[in-house]
């Protein structure tokens, strides 16, 4: 995943407004990454496994995800790519300005942004890769083989 944004950074792709698709294409390798852990865990366990089981493998390899995620992203918008918040900015500036709002609108509107965009950037980070890695848990867990458990009763 950091890979892919690495390259979408470079690229320019991930400010592009035509290209809107692209900065999604991470959450296609996500969601690979926690089906292929899905199945890996169930055929660990040679399938003797529940639902709630092969979720919980899932959600535990989002968390190491969003560790690495965080850890990557304030090293990114530090010292990597210290012009993302310039970019990010004059995109959402350039959005705002299509939408009829004046610049001095816009300016005052986004100050909060400008202030803190590495917690806000972080923040929205965390919520999207916990959302997005429980929702993958959810695919991934019922896609694994499980084998039929025989209740007696």
């Amino acid at each position: 995943m950091i890979i892919v944004s690495v390259i979408l950074q470079l690229t320019d792709l991930a400010f592009s407004t035509e290209v809107s698709a692209a900065k999604y294409i991470v959450h296609l390798f996500f969601l690979g990454g926690v089906i292929l852990n899905a199945k890996a865990f169930s055929d660990k366990n040679q399938n003797n496994v529940m639902f709630g089981q092969v979720f919980s493998s899932g959600f535990k390899m989002t968390a190491v995800v969003l560790l690495l995620n965080v850890i990557w992203g304030a090293i990114a918008l530090q010292w990597v790519f210290p012009d993302s918040q310039e970019k990010v900015l004059s995109f959402m500036m350039e959005q705002g300005t299509k939408e009829g709002f004046s610049k001095e609108v816009l300016e005052e509107r986004y100050k909060p942004v400008r202030e803190n965009f590495v917690l806000f950037t972080l923040s929205g980070q965390t919520f999207l890769i916990l959302f997005s890695g429980a929702l993958f848990s959810l695919i991934g867990a019922g896609i694994a083989k499980k084998k039929k458990i025989e209740t007696q009763g």
